[in-house]
């Protein structure tokens, strides 16, 4: 039998928990807030059963939660696997999360970057190299919009990332299927520059970044929070605005250009090119060539393969992890965090976003 802990059941506490047992595993929740959606809960973690063999620890709890999470879950077990939600930790914890990887070398830690494991992503690389003959890429845009719904209920709020604790993550994450690995580092640890945009009631609510990577490689990132009134305000790029909101006025959209062609990913929810909305886990690929352009759906659950992994005997003496995106996130949401403080005053919201060029 399999067994896993899900702490936290927030949001994406109650989706890790439906996506494990609908895997066939058996799952404890561990949450202050007693619980009448699972026979198998308790308050925290030190309340799971000691005879209780846990292969999985799922810490969904707030951000700033995090790293303490990790810490009792530790003393508990010294080997345990413990895959923890996004962002890591809050920017001034991730050298005390490093160090309780350093502290217990048996121990497995991950992070839940779902979108590292979008296997559409790799496809859709994979099929534009068949189609299009592989040479270098010349531009990458991603753009992540919408997240009102989640500030409506207090996700995210609090977690120190501003605007780039929302999508950021995601787009840092699905580089790792378009750029070679040191090109990834060097962007990583690179200065970090964006320009951002403040709405009156929501804070910072839109961010963009254009950056020209080592290898000459032009990269966009865009992502806001309202993307309706970044959209009557002109703020978002014209090349987002090409791609029609899917169901719920969400855009999650990787766009890849090359010598030969060009391809994009659009993430679920999307519609057809009828207008038609598409189920979850359905994703729209579309390759542009010379002998023309194809799009075609692709079924693909990020998460789903994100748990098959973790639980995977193939992990049992994993490579370290990964806290790069993570000081990237916290770098960045730093600098332009202090800058807005040294300002004296917030950015109007009606000002134009035209982020210049850097290069990392």
């Amino acid at each position: 039998m399999t067994r896993a802990c899900v702490v936290g059941l927030g949001r994406a506490g109650r989706v890790h928990r439906q996506l494990l047992v609908g895997m066939g595993v058996t799952v404890i929740t561990a949450d202050p807030v007693s619980s009448d959606l699972v026979a198998a809960h308790v308050p925290y973690v030190e309340d799971v059963p000691a005879v209780c063999a846990i292969d999985l620890w799922s810490v969904c709890t707030p951000t700033r939660d995090h790293l303490s999470t990790v810490r009792r879950i530790l003393r508990r077990d010294p080997a345990a696997r413990i895959l923890v939600e996004t962002p890591l930790c809050l920017p001034g914890e991730i050298e005390a999360f490093a160090a309780e990887e350093a502290a217990h070398p048996a121990a497995r830690l991950m992070s839940a970057d779902q979108y590292r494991f979008a296997r559409v992503a790799a496809d859709a690389r994979t099929t534009a190299e068949g189609t299009c003959g592989r040479s270098p890429v010349r531009s990458i845009r991603m753009a992540f919009t919408d997240r009102r719904p989640d500030i409506a209920g207090d996700r995210f709020m609090g977690d120190g990332y501003g605007v780039f604790g929302y999508e950021w993550v995601h787009m840092l994450a699905l580089l790792r299927h378009v750029l070679a690995p040191q090109t990834l580092t060097a962007y990583l640890r690179g200065p970090a520059a964006a320009s951002l945009l403040r709405s009156p009631d929501r804070g910072t609510t839109t961010a963009w970044e254009r950056t020209v990577l080592a290898d000459d490689c032009e990269l966009e990132l865009f992502s806001t929070v309202d993307a309706p009134a970044a959209d009557s305000r002109g703020d978002t790029p014209g090349w987002v605005r090409r791609f029609p909101p899917g169901p719920g006025g969400r855009r999650r959209v990787l766009d890849v250009s090359t010598d030969h062609g060009s391809w994009t990913v659009e993430f679920a929810p999307v519609t057809d090119p009828d207008g038609h909305g598409l189920g979850r886990d359905r994703h729209r690929v579309t390759i542009r060539s010379s002998a023309g352009t194809r799009w075609r759906i692709v079924s693909d659950s990020a998460p789903h393969t994100m748990f098959a992994w973790a639980l995977s005997a193939d992990g049992d003496s994993p490579p370290a992890l990964d806290t790069l995106p993570t000081r990237r996130l916290a770098a960045v949401a730093g600098r332009y965090r202090s800058a807005l403080e040294l300002s004296g005053a917030p950015l109007s919201p009606g000002t134009a976003l035209t982020p210049q060029w850097s290069r990392s």
